[in-house]
């Protein structure tokens, strides 16, 4: 379909068949508006009744000091000090502007006529103010809004944000129902411009209770590096300040119970005219469909974060995102499903659930005057390249003016990548049945591969320990899920045992396994502990039967008569050479990056209780201790991988596997620095290991297929799932 053939463009603007009528608003509805308005306007009235108070406390107290028997001694002079500084962050939230960092980019009439002319037909059926402006952005959604916030309040200057992986995922007949729910709610005239303001309000008090800037994190800092002898005048400030916010977040909460009844309604009134536009039973459709688009979405981050360990990144989220819709697990639509239905709406929220919307709009049992099911992709002239606009608008939004037009890549070559290494992780699970862990090492009788000097014989090895695999496989996947539950264990022990000697209480609530006290933490270190070296020797009399069984396979694949009957056999060859030094060096350090994970599980847990203890000196010394054992062994790792080649295709070219897990070493006493590059060593030495392993499994499966041996069955990834 060509969105620019005009017969085309006809035949969609005619398919609208009938009308959809007016909403009714119910009285009691009307009255919701009112009041919540009014509470919402009243809020900010008491926290500017609050700071005058402040203020004019203080200036009683300073004019008090300056009379012919005030007291102008330093003591005198604290209350001043400390109201002083309240007032100036009492008055800073009306100063603090807030930043979208959500690029956009606005459409025009000639370059997309048919989305314009569609929005128009959708607008004059609603009866809502046609939008003076269409952006574009990379959100999973769609919204209508005032063009210039409150500016724009008091007439029909509106803008309508379409976010492509929304078009992406949709069809016209559902994108025309959301375009329908968001205009349906400026035909409320007075009532939207009340429910803008309080929102805007509500927002506001959320902003002032949570959200910090430089000036708080200076203020901070400031009382912990004088000490509360030198910087008390802080310390007390920063107590009334938190008292204020408390105080507020009070009212924040009063406001939002108040405002989310007249929100909720306005939704559903809005809910009515999508049901209206496409139906009652696309409504719901919609529903579920945006759901497994948000499910999608989560995927692809996932993927994008694996393309950039390579130095890559998708030229194009939407499809991105739609690649992931088509592999999402049947058993997750149908937790979709369930997810909707057993969803309740709460007094604090501001939208209602999906199962009470779609029950409201079963109640309408409308039929819908709009039904065209063809992608709402072919409503646009420039889907492709407005898909990589906001691409590079997200990219440019995170990464900043240090990213390249050349660290896209095209999505399809990424994907076919991407295809081919999940086909390699099959081979891996199937030829170890399941039986593989990233933090277990690879049993490889040597590493030094020659050709098999007797086919047959080695052949009658490969044979019988596949016959090993097959037959112990069933227990010992068991095996290694009690092993993996028992190493969990370990490190939540691990976890609590540092509290503990740092002087906190461990809350129960915060860990599965029993750590009430500091010796019940050690036992259970203890034990967790000898369960994990009981279970892995378990473990390894079956890793060696895969090590021997994939060794003999190599061997073999590099005999003349055997690879002769392999396609592509010389170039498998020269990879299985180039992998075999890394995966040496990654299996051999596997218990430094236990190390690792360790020293990094005790940094996040300690440094979780940094606000409001940085000057518990037991504490500081704790975290320097987790800091110098991890930066020890991320050296120690550094070293080892310094001039071993890194085997894999990368952005950057030739790198080291030193350059590809710690490109850069922090130093001794940079603790974000620390965790941060302990936190990317463990998951690219994870995701490096696996995929080097990984394509040695699928060489060996090309082997064992000479020989006419069939794949063993499909193990299903626990852990994926």
């Amino acid at each position: 379909m060509d969105p620019r053939d005009g017969r085309f463009q006809r035949w969609i603007l005619e398919s609208f068949k009938g009308t959809i009528g007016t909403v009714e608003i119910g009285s009691s509805y009307q009255v919701s508006i009112m009041l919540s308005a009014f509470v919402m306007l009243a809020l900010p009235l008491v926290y500017v009744s609050l700071l005058l108070l402040v203020c004019y406390v203080v200036a009683r107290y300073t004019f008090s000091l300056l009379g012919p028997n005030g007291d102008v001694g330093l003591g005198a002079l604290v209350p001043a000090a400390v109201g002083i500084v309240s007032i100036v962050f009492l008055v800073k939230p009306f100063f603090a502007r807030h930043r979208d960092p959500t690029r956009t980019r606005s459409l025009t009439r000639e370059g997309e006529p048919l989305l314009f002319a569609l929005v128009d037909r959708i607008c004059d059926h609603v009866n809502a103010p046609r939008p003076k402006r269409i952006d574009v952005d990379h959100s999973v959604n769609a919204a209508a809004s005032f063009r210039r916030g409150i500016l724009s309040m008091f007439g029909d200057d509106l803008v309508l944000t379409i976010g492509m992986p929304f078009v992406a995922g949709l069809t016209m007949q559902q994108f025309a129902g959301v375009i329908a729910h968001e205009f349906g709610h400026f035909t409320q005239g007075a009532g939207m411009r009340l429910r803008y303001l309080v929102l805007h309000v509500s927002h506001w008090f959320h902003r002032v209770v949570y959200e910090r800037d430089a000036w708080d994190y200076w203020l901070e800092r400031a009382s912990y590096a004088l000490g509360f002898r030198l910087g008390f005048i802080l310390w007390i400030a920063r107590f009334l300040i938190w008292v204020t916010r408390k105080i507020l977040w009070v009212l924040m909460m009063l406001g939002h119970a108040v405002a989310g009844y007249t929100s909720r309604q306005m939704e559903y009134d809005a809910d009515r005219y999508e049901a209206r536009m496409v139906g009652s039973r696309e409504f719901e459709m919609t529903c579920w469909r945006l759901q497994v688009m948000m499910l999608a979405h989560q995927g692809a981050v996932a993927d994008s974060r694996t393309f950039y360990r390579d130095g890559k990144l998708a030229d194009n989220l939407p499809e991105l995102i739609m690649s992931n819709v088509s592999q999402v697990p049947k058993k997750w639509l149908n937790k979709v499903a369930e997810y909707i239905n057993e969803s309740r709406t709460g007094i604090w929220d501001s939208h209602p659930c999906d199962r009470d919307r779609i029950l409201s709009a079963r109640a309408e049992r409308a039929p819908g005057i709009f039904h065209l099911k063809y992608p709402a992709r072919h409503l646009f002239f420039h889907y492709e390249r407005l898909c990589k606009n906001v691409t590079w608008d997200l990219y440019s939004d995170i990464f900043g003016a240090k990213f390249k037009q050349s660290d896209m890549h095209p999505l399809q070559d990424l994907l076919v990548q991407q295809s081919q290494e999940q086909g390699d992780t099959d081979s891996l699970m199937r030829f170890c049945q399941g039986v593989f862990s990233a933090l277990r090492p690879l049993r490889l009788p040597e590493w030094h591969l020659t050709p098999a000097s007797h086919a047959s014989a080695t052949a009658a090895t490969l044979a019988q320990m596949r016959e090993q695999v097959t037959q112990h496989c069933f227990h010992m996947r068991e095996v290694l899920k009690n092993y993996r539950h028992e190493d969990g264990k370990f490190v939540e022990a691990l976890q609590a045992v540092a509290l503990y000697e740092a002087g906190f209480k461990v809350s129960k609530k915060d860990f599965e396994i029993s750590v009430g006290s500091k010796s019940a933490a050690r036992q259970a270190q203890r034990e967790a502990g000898e369960s994990v070296q009981r279970l892995g020797a378990e473990l390894e009399v079956f890793e060696q039967a895969v090590g021997n069984r994939l060794w003999a396979a190599l061997r073999l694949l590099h005999t003349a008569d055997v690879a002769a009957r392999i396609p592509g056999a010389a170039a498998l060859q020269a990879e299985c050479l180039q992998i075999l030094p890394p995966l040496q060096a990654l299996s051999q350090n596997i218990s430094a990056l236990l190390h690792v994970r360790n020293g990094s599980a005790r940094l996040g847990v300690l440094c979780g209780q940094l606000e409001g203890n940085g000057d518990n000196q037991r504490l500081i010394d704790a975290i320097r201790t987790a800091m110098q054992d991890t930066y020890q062994h991320l050296v120690r790792l550094g070293e080892v991988f310094h001039n071993i080649q890194h085997p894999l295709d990368h952005a950057h070219g030739q790198l080291t596997v030193q350059q590809y897990l710690l490109p850069v070493i922090p130093l001794a006493d940079d603790l974000g620095g620390i965790y941060e590059a302990s936190d990317e060593l463990i998951d690219k030495f994870a995701s490096m290991y696996v995929r080097l392993a990984a394509r040695l499994g699928a060489m060996a499966e090309a082997v064992e297929a000479s020989y006419g041996l069939a794949q063993l069955p499909e193990i299903p990834n626990e852990e994926d799932d």
